[in-house]
């Protein structure tokens, strides 16, 4: 059996349509996808800055735009606070949080991820049911 591919966490489906980011290498965005793609940006500094954090809020909102900017329909967001610490689901829409920490694929996925400093991409030809079906993953290291 051939293993997944690496390419390039919001964790991915499908494209949704009309509000999912061009394709590398597509015609430009207009400057009202981009004015929109900057305001949501915005809003996850403005969140993580503001005086009384709320990490909950603060990590369903960043999901939330990671999904809209993705074009994802679910997604979740896995924390380590520390190192030698386990992973915890922090937000997750449309996705089983228990099934994606008992997932070999999304342990991997993180590993590498954490390991490496870089974002990881799996494509799956069974679908994951913790994501509601996903076939792609995406891991991306944020570091705070």
């Amino acid at each position: 059996m051939s293993q997944p591919a690496n390419r390039s966490l919001p964790i991915e489906d499908e494209p949704a349509g009309a509000d999912a980011t061009p394709p590398p290498g597509s015609a430009p965005a207009s400057a009202q996808d981009q004015t929109a793609h900057w305001a949501a940006i915005y809003d996850i500094a403005r969140l993580t800055s503001a005086k009384s954090f709320d990490s909950e809020r603060a990590a369903s909102s960043i999901l939330e735009v990671a999904l809209r900017l993705s074009g994802s329909e679910s997604g979740a967001l896995l924390v380590q606070e520390r190192a030698g610490v386990d992973v915890a689901v922090e937000s997750a829409t449309n996705a089983d949080a228990d099934a994606l920490l008992e997932s070999p694929l999304v342990q991997e996925l993180v590993e590498e991820t954490m390991r490496t400093g870089r974002a990881a991409v799996r494509d799956s030809a069974q679908p994951l049911l913790a994501l509601g079906g996903a076939r792609s993953i995406v891991a991306l290291p944020l570091r705070v």
